[in-house]
């Protein structure tokens, strides 16, 4: 009998189906992103906690796994390649970020590094990218405006 209880509730009550949990886990993804850099943010100010941040790394990658395990099991092509996408490039973000950390953190010359318009022009473009990844968080659009983004960044360290 209680099986049959626990079932029911679990069918209609409480579904957590498949594609609804993905759909958490973006969110979540995005969250960890911004967590990740306040992180950065407080290491810039000498107030970081690296294991912190060492921590949301590891939360990240984790979640990242579950999410391409479904990606590859549950959607369509096209869905697919979006899917993917999105995590190479949030992967990019997330190691810019933690470059970012590590040189704040252990950084012997942190007073130049600092000061350079390159880290508040990174910290604030990454910002901006998540902020618009969370708004817009389906369709081809996110992919093209931080590809382009990360390829001004780029161009411009060069």
């Amino acid at each position: 009998m209680a099986v049959v209880i626990t079932w029911l509730a679990n069918h209609y009550i409480f579904p957590n189906t498949a594609k609804r949990e993905f759909k958490n886990s973006i969110k979540v993804l995005f969250e960890i992103d911004r967590k990740m850099l306040s992180e950065v943010k407080k290491s810039y100010t000498s107030q970081g906690d690296i294991n912190r941040f060492r921590h949301l790394f590891m939360e990240m990658n984790m979640l990242v796994s579950d999410m391409k395990g479904y990606i590859g099991r549950n959607l369509p092509e096209r869905e697919r390649n979006f899917f993917t996408q999105m995590l190479d490039i949030n992967q990019t973000l997330v190691v810019e970020m933690e470059q970012l950390n590590y040189y704040f953190y252990y950084g012997e010359n942190n007073n130049k590094i600092r000061e350079g318009n390159i880290t508040k022009r990174s910290i604030r473009d990454t910002r901006q990218l998540i902020r618009i990844s969370k708004i817009r968080s389906s369709g081809s659009h996110v992919i093209r405006h931080l590809s382009k983004c990360l390829w001004k960044r780029t161009r411009n360290q060069t």
